[in-house]
């Protein structure tokens, strides 16, 4: 664990960079409402911020529900640590879980919330990589870092450049299938294999899925719009 003292606290390094990623990301989304002339930008901002807080929160805490009698035999860990990857995952449910019930409590087209969170998860992530890279925090290549960070730019400079509106099924689509063959490009150059078939983790998997049903989604679109 890294730690940078702010005075007379201590605070844990990985935390500073999901709060600079955090802000990148809103930046970013409050730049693109106001070039695509979304309607409701401030409800919207609002909308995911709350959910990112709340998100960052159960993944800060969520020891209390995977590892409970640790967290009571050191108390003070939980202003040091944070749940991982499976406090990660936790938080990733529930902001599915609101997206969903939110959307649906307003009337509203899911995709809208969905474009905008991609927005935000994008800008985020290729800051958190830079810094990342920067600090360097995390124990991966500095290349892939690098490649993160750029995979992240473009494709937010694309739907910064686009001013299309929030919502709209092909470009969100596209979206989702370029960062899933990016990502998993990424992971090619000195893999390690998995015990999955051809060789693929977990992660490679699931990025492959996610970039082939984007691939037939957007063909469907397509066929669709012609029609």
């Amino acid at each position: 664990m890294q730690v940078v003292a702010l005075g007379p606290f201590v605070v844990n390094l990985s935390l500073l960079l999901a709060a600079a990623s955090a802000l990148a990301g809103y930046i970013a989304l409050a730049w693109r409402l106001r070039t695509a002339q979304s309607e409701g930008r401030k409800e919207t901002l609002d909308r995911l911020l709350n959910l990112f807080i709340v998100a960052v929160l159960i993944w800060k805490f969520s020891p209390l529900v995977l590892d409970f009698p640790s967290v009571v035999r050191h108390p003070v860990s939980l202003l040091y640590f944070t749940g991982g990857t499976k406090g990660l995952l936790l938080a990733g449910v529930y902001a599915l879980g609101a997206l969903l019930y939110g959307a649906r409590k307003r009337g509203l087209p899911l995709l809208h919330d969905a474009d905008a969170a991609l927005t935000w998860l994008l800008a985020g992530l290729g800051v958190h990589r830079l810094l990342a890279y920067s600090a360097p925090l995390e124990p991966a290549p500095g290349v892939w870092l690098l490649g993160e960070t750029l995979l992240a730019a473009v494709l937010v400079g694309l739907q910064l450049r686009a001013k299309r509106p929030l919502g709209e099924a092909y470009p969100l689509t596209v979206t989702v299938m370029w960062y899933g063959i990016g990502r998993f490009a990424l992971t090619l150059p000195g893999r390690v294999p998995g015990e999955l078939p051809l060789g693929f983790t977990g992660g490679q998997l699931a990025l492959l899925v996610a970039a082939c049903l984007s691939f037939v989604i957007k063909i469907l679109l397509e066929r669709r719009n012609e029609l």
